[in-house]
């Protein structure tokens, strides 16, 4: 499975990040699932905020969000991809789309 972190807006309180809002998203090269949410930081953001980068940030959301070696995030997006798998059909109040082959 593919993990893409972004990370949407930091918030600080002079140089040290506080917290940060996040976008994940999972796929498996056929679904995708997504979530957004917000991260708070305790003692993980002590990088000066000149040397902070993405990914810098994305590693401490997923670091606030992991227990017992394990990142509910991460856990929680690959149980709802395997639920689209299984679940995917299509919506019936989209429009009948008709394709005339020629």
């Amino acid at each position: 499975m593919n993990y893409v972190w972004k990370i949407l807006d930091i918030y600080a309180d002079g140089e040290k990040i506080t917290s940060a809002r996040y976008y994940c998203s999972v796929d498996n090269g056929q679904d995708k699932v997504v979530t957004e949410g917000n991260a708070t930081f305790e003692g993980e953001a002590t990088t000066p905020l000149s040397e902070v980068t993405e990914q810098m940030v994305a590693k401490w959301v997923e670091a606030a969000y992991t227990v017992d070696g394990e990142c509910s995030i991460k856990k929680r997006l690959a149980e709802q991809l395997l639920s689209v798998q299984s679940a995917k059909i299509e919506a019936p109040w989209k429009p009948v789309v008709f394709t005339v082959k020629l």
